[in-house]
C-alpha cells in the first residue's frame, strides 16, 4: 500500500523544528553570556570608583580638620609665647627681689611674697596654656598620621591628586613632631627655671622662718598680697610697715 507524505507521522519534522528552537533558545543564551562579561567590568569600575570618591572624600576630610586644628595651634601658640615672655620677667622680678631681701636680712618680706605670688599665677596661667596647645598639637599629629596611614593602606584608590601628596604629608608628620618636641623641651626649661625659683622662696618659709623669727611677718604678707589679689591694688604703706 503506497502512504502519501500526508500520511506519515509528523515526528521528524515535529524534532527539526525542536531542534531549531534549540539552537535559537542557544544562540540567545550565548549572546546574554557574551555581554555579562562587559557588565561585570562595568560593575567593576564602578566599585573602583565608588572606593576611590569615599577614599578621597576621607582625605578631604581629615585635611580639612587637620587645617582647622592648625589654625587653633598657631592661636594657642601666640598666646603661649605671650605668656612665656610674661613669666620669664616675673621669675627674673622674683629672683632680684629675693636677691634683695636676702641681702637686707629679709627685714622687709612683703615685696618678696608679691613678687612670688605673681610669678605663681604667671606659671599657672603658661602651664594651663601649654597644656591646651599640647593637646592640639597631638591632635593635629594624629590626623597626619591617619593621612598618611590612609594613603598608604589603599594605594590602589587612592585619588591622584592625594597620591602625589603622598611624601609631602610624611614629610609634615616628621615636621610636626619635631615642632612638638622642640615646644616642649622650652617648655621644661621654662618649668625647671620656675620650679628652682620658687624651692628658693619654700626655703625662706620651711627654714628662714624660725630661724630669722620672720614667721609672723610671713604670715601677715601673705595675706596682705591675698587681699590685693582680691581688691586688685597694692599697699604700699602697709608693706613698708612690715
Amino acid at each position: 500500500m503506497s502512504r502519501s507524505w500526508s500520511s506519515l507521522p509528523h515526528g521528524r519534522l515535529a524534532q527539526g523544528s525542536r531542534t531549531d528552537a534549540d539552537l535559537t533558545a542557544f544562540g540567545g543564551r550565548s549572546t546574554s553570556r557574551a555581554a555579562f562579561g562587559p557588565m561585570l567590568l562595568i560593575v567593576a569600575l564602578l566599585g573602583c570608583q565608588s572606593k576611590t570618591k569615599a577614599t578621597g572624600d576621607l582625605l578631604a576630610s581629615l585635611d580639612t580638620e587637620l587645617s582647622r586644628t592648625e589654625v587653633e595651634v598657631q592661636k594657642c601658640q601666640r598666646v603661649l609665647d605671650e605668656r612665656s615672655g610674661v613669666l620669664v620677667g616675673k621669675l627674673s622680678l622674683l629672683h632680684d627681689t629675693h636677691q634683695r631681701a636676702m641681702f637686707r636680712n629679709y627685714a622687709n618680706v612683703v615685696p618678696l611674697v608679691r613678687a612670688e605670688d605673681h610669678a605663681r599665677k604667671s606659671f599657672d596661667a603658661f602651664f594651663n596654656q601649654r597644656s591646651r596647645c599640647q593637646a592640639l598639637e597631638t591632635h593635629g599629629i594624629a590626623l597626619r598620621e591617619r593621612l598618611v596611614a590612609t594613603i598608604t593602606a589603599n594605594e590602589g584608590s587612592v585619588p591622584q591628586a592625594w597620591l602625589a601628596r603622598s611624601a609631602w604629608f610624611e614629610k609634615d608628620l616628621l615636621a610636626a613632631k619635631s615642632r612638638a618636641s622642640d615646644v616642649t623641651a622650652e617648655a621644661t626649661k621654662l618649668l625647671g627655671q620656675a620650679d628652682s625659683e620658687f624651692a628658693q622662696v619654700n626655703l625662706l618659709r620651711s627654714r628662714g622662718c624660725v630661724t630669722l623669727g620672720k614667721c609672723e611677718a610671713i604670715r601677715q604678707a601673705e595675706a596682705l598680697v591675698a587681699a590685693e589679689g582680691e581688691t586688685g591694688t597694692v599697699s604700699p604703706l602697709s608693706a613698708k610697715r612690715l
